[in-house]
């Protein structure tokens, strides 16, 4: 087996419109292309490109249920980390970690409702 890249990241969660709202106006991530459902529905699987990636919101791994796992190791590279974190905070979401600088990035993590873990990081 020859691993060319990774197709793209999936993050379970309970209610697609719940997910939109959070991964949209705090991320502020594009409108996504829609595979399952429709963008109003509270069930389906929308994918946002990131650049030339993918990250995959889906009900359909969770049964429209809150996941057992959340998932972990998203990661998103901002152009101006103080810009995002002060957006962030005007959202009300809450800090699992961070914010901090340390000699090489700055880096926070915040979850999305279903407790899926994303890092807001930026390169010194």
């Amino acid at each position: 087996m020859k691993v060319t890249e990774f197709a793209f990241v999936g993050h379970p969660v309970a209610n697609l419109r719940r997910a939109r709202k959070f991964y949209e106006e705090v991320l502020r991530l594009e409108p996504p292309n829609v595979l399952q459902g429709t963008l109003d529905s509270e069930q389906g699987f929308l994918e946002y490109e990131i650049g030339p990636h993918t990250l995959a919101i889906t009900t359909t791994w969770s049964g429209g249920k809150p996941p057992e796992e959340p998932s972990a190791g998203l990661v998103l590279e901002v152009d101006d980390f103080w810009e995002a974190i002060a957006h962030i905070e005007s959202c009300q979401a809450t800090f699992d970690l961070g914010p901090f600088e340390g000699p090489n990035c700055s880096i926070a993590v915040i979850s999305d409702p279903d407790g899926n873990r994303i890092g807001i990081h930026k390169r010194k």
